[in-house]
Parts: structure tokens; C-alpha cells; sequence
């Protein structure tokens, strides 16, 4: 119950962080940081996904 309080009152930030991630995974691509691209993938994918179950909850 809590996690869902606080997922409904900062999807936004979440949202907004990963973009951010997702513009790191995009630029260690770009410099050949493989693993760093890997790991950033990752968070990207587990940040917009908070994101959108904060949305609808």
C-alpha cells in the first residue's frame, strides 16, 4: 500500500529520470561503453515501467 502511494506521487519524476537514463544508454552506445549500454538499458526499462504502473494505479 505504501509503494502505491508513493508510485502515484512521483510517476512523474520517475518518468522524467528515465529519459534521462535512457539518453545515458544512448550516449555510452555512441562512446562503445557496452556494458555501461547494457546495465542503462535495463534501468531505462524498469524506470518507464514504474512510470506507467504509477500511472494507472
Amino acid at each position: 500500500m505504501k509503494l502505491k502511494k508513493i508510485l502515484k506521487k512521483n510517476f512523474r519524476m520517475i518518468a522524467i529520470f528515465g529519459v534521462f537514463a535512457s539518453w545515458i544508454t544512448i550516449g555510452s552506445v555512441w562512446s562503445g561503453f557496452g556494458t555501461l549500454a547494457f546495465v542503462g538499458y535495463f534501468v531505462t526499462g524498469g524506470l518507464f515501467g514504474l512510470s506507467i504502473v504509477a500511472e494507472r494505479i
